[in-house]
């Protein structure tokens, strides 16, 4: 074969000194600051960017200028913030739990509950009443207060602890009392509420036949009804005939059932309030001096007490001397001597909110 087919297997020069060069370039990368040699003006001294322990001398180099002393280039602005040095722009740590709102529940206030009605009385809510209409006329023409009136008619038994014995039509303790004045009523509503430790309502002044009751509507002591409450209670926001039923002998003592004789409160059907013998058994005297017009021509249409002055108190509710219709109806209206008693006429007690 000739001496060209024959393959070179001799390194030749001109490598070798490109492996030294490479070598040279390697050495100086990593032991100076190469763009200090390119770049790096006259009589500047190298700067050594070393990897060494931190300890080595060769780390050490002297420089003409103290490292704290070189001046700092100003950070880069972007539109993130500061690179590098300066103050960082703050963020917020995302591996942070984000803020929730703090939900607040608004819980209402507990309805007030109803007061607790003194013994044998029901609360009567305030409301509005269609004071001297029924069915003809329905639609409510006064507002009244709450208050409490009693479940029975005052009986013998409780008269007689404050007051003489009444000439009752029918005796016995169980049975309610009759045949008592007005007056002598006002002086046992003041005795009762005295000796329960209450303020009395009544201010009486005089005697005989020239005495003068004036009342306290905001004490808490016994008083009787004004005809406005007694017709409130009565009705038991219905439009019944009698109070609690259109049938007289389901919720009254009356002349046809009850041979003429009062009865014990509470032996017929109470309404809707759990108030008994409304209707029948004794007529009962409320607060209001009787005037017929009256009603027609309110002068007030809140808690109505009544005619300024007056000769005769208003008398409601019929009584066993009564029989189904007119006398007995809810609505009907009588009259009486406040200064005398009336054989089936007796009453029932309130009391303020």
């Amino acid at each position: 074969r000739s001496k060209k087919d024959i393959p070179k297997t001799r390194i030749e020069l001109p490598f070798w000194i490109l492996i030294a060069l490479i070598i040279v370039t390697v050495v100086m990368l990593l032991t100076t600051n190469i763009f200090s040699v390119l770049f790096g003006g006259k009589g500047e001294k190298l700067t050594y960017s070393s990897w060494l322990m931190p300890n080595s001398e060769s780390d050490t180099v002297n420089s003409s200028v103290p490292i704290a002393e070189l001046p700092r280039e100003k950070p880069t602005q972007t539109t993130y913030g500061e690179l590098k040095t300066g103050t960082p722009t703050p963020r917020e740590d995302f591996r942070k739990q984000p803020s929730v709102p703090k939900i607040t529940t608004v819980i209402p206030p507990p309805t007030a509950p109803k007061p607790r009605p003194p013994q044998n009385m029901v609360f009567i809510e305030a409301s509005t009443l269609g004071f001297g209409r029924l069915r003809e006329n329905p639609n409510p023409n006064v507002s009244l207060s709450s208050f409490y009136i009693n479940k029975f008619e005052v009986t013998q038994e409780e008269w007689n602890i404050y007051m003489k014995p009444a000439n009752c039509s029918t005796f016995g303790e169980n049975l309610p009392v009759d045949n008592i004045s007005w007056f002598d009523i006002a002086i046992y509503c003041n005795g009762r509420s005295e000796a329960e430790g209450l303020t009395p309502a009544y201010k009486i002044r005089g005697v005989g036949a020239s005495r003068v009751v004036t009342c306290d509507f905001k004490a808490n002591g016994y008083r009787l009804p004004t005809e406005a409450e007694w017709e409130m209670a009565a009705k038991a926001s219905k439009l019944y005939n009698y109070s609690g039923s259109d049938d007289p002998d389901e919720v009254s003592w009356n002349r046809d059932n009850s041979s003429g004789k009062i009865h014990t409160p509470g032996t017929k059907k109470p309404n809707d309030f759990g108030i008994y013998d409304m209707t029948g058994n004794v007529a009962e005297w409320v607060w209001d001096w009787y005037d017929v017009n009256y009603i027609r021509s309110l002068p007030t249409f809140i808690n109505p007490t009544g005619p300024e002055t007056g000769t005769l108190k208003v008398i409601r509710g019929g009584s066993v001397m009564n029989g189904e219709g007119r006398n007995l109806n809810i609505m009907w209206r009588e009259k009486g001597d406040p200064n005398r008693g009336y054989q089936y006429v007796g009453f029932r007690l309130v009391r303020s909110n």
